[in-house]
């Protein structure tokens, strides 16, 4: 029983975030004061918020769950998609900027031995990190800053990172973006 509060709390904690989507969707469609917001930032304001979700170690909010209010204003499906998978793309490169830069102040024995195990394992199965950085991507709903800076500080390379995350990224906001459409259909 001690083993499923763990779970049972992140279930709870997700639950709540999807309801939070819902109401905060449903709100915003209401408000004429956060339509006309968030449609005079047009998609620049879509890639300043997707930045910010994309490096938010704190509370981690996807963009891509304001997706129906994007469809609401009449911004274009596949836009808003590239834009925010974009934005999420380079918050993950302010991560990666942060673990490269911090890889020489280590000195917390359970990192260092979390790196090591990142090296041998890219040393043994060069392309193996990098096809779970993509499938993390494409479906945990917690910030890639959990897996790009340990990599960082590991010494992996940004650019074949980079194009795992942000193909990671459009799938995560087309789950997302189709997920969250269907569930606010439904009310």
């Amino acid at each position: 029983m001690k083993q499923l509060k763990p779970f049972f709390i992140k279930l709870v904690a997700l639950l709540a975030l999807l309801v939070f989507f819902v109401w905060a969707n449903s709100y915003a469609l209401e408000s004429d004061t956060v339509k006309n917001l968030v449609q005079s930032f047009g998609y620049p304001g879509v890639f300043f918020i997707a930045v910010l979700s994309g490096f938010n170690l704190a509370i981690p909010i996807p963009a891509i769950g304001f997706y129906p209010l994007f469809m609401e204003l009449g911004y274009a499906s596949w836009m808003v998609i590239g834009v925010i998978s974009f934005g999420m793309l380079v918050g993950d490169a302010i991560g990666y900027l942060i673990g490269s830069a911090g890889k020489d102040a280590l000195s917390d024995t359970k990192a260092v031995k979390y790196v090591t195990l990142l090296d041998s394992l890219h040393k043994k199965h060069p392309l193996l990190p990098y096809a779970c950085l993509l499938i993390y991507a494409a479906v945990v709903p917690l910030p890639n800053e959990l897996i790009v800076i340990p990599m960082a500080f590991a010494g992996y390379r940004f650019l074949p990172m980079g194009a795992m995350l942000f193909v990671g990224n459009i799938i995560f906001n087309v789950l997302g973006a189709f997920g969250i459409v269907s569930l606010v259909s439904l009310f």
